[in-house]
């Protein structure tokens, strides 16, 4: 582990030990290369392989592998796409209704806007509950809201969490939201961010503003 060479990252070079993964190299060298699982599961860590000599180590899909599994084995070159960086919010469960019999959808209020990409998911944890893993989605009825994630969450026979919806889970309830994780899939990488502080863009917009009525105080009773 004594041995160096040079790992390009995004066009920044970077003197790391030979057999660390990209992760640990990165973060040695203070670069910080997205990941969540490092168990090789959940895709935040992938990147594309340049050139040069990289060990994928059996994540490799293609030119892409998962730096929390890849080894650096000489001088190599990779890139990511840029993603927001993982943050934790604080927020309260501001409206919940439910979609069909087994599929509710919950809007949860931070306390200041946060950024995700189409496709990646957030750690989301109801006050007494066990954390959740979810990926934010539209409102059905269209629309952008400042500081707001919606979740379509089905329900569970068992489920911890899924079965307090509207019962142990009720308005109010205070929620701590960890993210975004996860890697936005090829047909959505978009160099623009679903953020709460952006504009819709139209139709595939990842953030809607949903009609007022259904979230009025007699809706909620």
């Amino acid at each position: 582990m004594g041995d160096k060479c040079t790992l390009t990252v995004n066009g920044k070079q970077l003197r790391v030990s030979l057999g660390e993964t990209l992760v640990d190299a990165g973060l040695a060298a203070r670069m910080l290369i997205p990941h969540d699982c490092c168990s090789g599961q959940c895709d935040t860590c992938l990147v594309r392989v340049v050139s040069g000599d990289v060990d994928p180590q059996g994540s490799d899909d293609g030119d892409l592998v998962r730096a929390c599994q890849a080894t650096i084995e000489g001088d190599a070159e990779i890139l990511f796409d840029e993603v927001p960086v993982p943050a934790k919010r604080q927020g309260t469960l501001a409206a919940m209704r439910w979609l069909s019999h087994e599929v509710a959808e919950v809007v949860v209020r931070l306390n200041s806007p946060f950024t995700y990409l189409p496709g990646q998911y957030v750690k989301a944890a109801f006050a007494g509950f066990p954390s959740r893993d979810y990926s934010p989605t539209a409102y059905l009825d269209g629309g952008l809201d400042e500081a707001e994630l919606v979740f379509h969450i089905k329900r569970y026979e068992g489920g911890m969490v899924s079965v307090a919806l509207g019962h142990a889970i009720r308005l109010g309830h205070k929620v701590t939201i960890n993210g975004p994780y996860g890697t936005p899939s090829a047909a959505r990488r978009r160099r623009a961010s679903c953020s709460s502080r952006a504009a819709p863009a139209g139709p595939r917009s990842g953030r809607w503003r949903a009609p007022r009525a259904w979230r009025s105080p007699s809706a909620r009773s």
